[in-house]
């Protein structure tokens, strides 16, 4: 099926408009390391997040993140692969929310000596 790519930092419209329908983006990792899908939708709005590989293996979900009711999943993506997101509200609702992918950033940590 021809689903519409994610773009690294540009928020997507995934737009249900079914009770219990849900919508699906493409994203082709570019490069080796973890990426950060996620719903911003507003107003007690509840989303789910399902991500697969390119032969639709469900890879991780998640329901909400641990600060609202909206979904983020983390995960370590190959260069070039494809990946597909699957999201949907965790109700029968309709309408719309925004999605986005953002490249994780990786951070060092440093150990220092008290002289």
């Amino acid at each position: 099926e021809d689903y519409p790519e994610l773009t690294l930092g540009v928020e997507a419209d995934a737009v249900i408009s079914e009770p219990d329908g849900s919508a699906v983006f493409k994203f082709v990792a570019p490069e080796d390391k973890e990426y950060a899908f996620f719903s911003r939708a507003e107003d007690w709005t509840d989303t789910y997040g399902y991500l697969y590989d390119a032969d639709m293996n469900l890879l991780y979900e998640n329901d909400d993140d641990d600060l609202d009711l909206n979904f983020r999943i983390i995960y370590a993506l190959h260069a070039g692969d494809t990946y597909y997101l699957e999201v949907c509200f965790n109700s029968d609702d309709t309408g719309s929310f925004p999605v986005m992918v953002l490249p994780v950033p990786k951070v060092t940590f440093w150990r220092f000596s008290r002289m």
